[in-house]
């Protein structure tokens, strides 16, 4: 596997956030040969709707491992090569241990406004 940063929406930096646009700060794990090397904590701007994918793609995020994500989301970020798992739920250091050894896949439905009628 080649050098990744490999992002998670979160609020205790210990959990996963339960929504991607509802997150305090992103956790960053920097993987080197299938090792965590570092962690380090980015803040998202303001919410402005359609901004927090953007702002990854600054930040040159590889993998965006979310809760629930809607499609635009999903869409812009396959767009900018960033690889999506979402649906997840639990503790980050436990998701990213199976991410790196092939066990993590997406599970749920990509919402849009039809139904999701909490989205932020």
């Amino acid at each position: 596997m080649k050098n990744l940063k490999i992002a998670f929406p979160t609020t205790d930096s210990i959990l996963l956030d339960s929504h991607f646009y509802g997150c305090k700060n992103f956790k960053v794990f920097n993987i080197e040969n299938d090792k965590v090397t570092s962690t380090y904590l980015i803040t998202p701007p303001p919410y402005v709707h359609g901004d927090m994918p953007k702002f990854l793609v600054k930040e040159k995020i590889d993998v965006i491992i979310s809760g629930p994500m809607g499609e635009a989301t999903f869409n812009f970020l396959k767009d900018h090569k960033i690889d999506v798992i979402y649906g997840m739920k639990g503790i980050m250091t436990d998701l990213i241990r199976l991410y790196l050894i092939g066990e993590l896949k997406s599970d749920g439905t990509l919402y849009n406004h039809q139904n999701y009628k909490n989205h932020l």
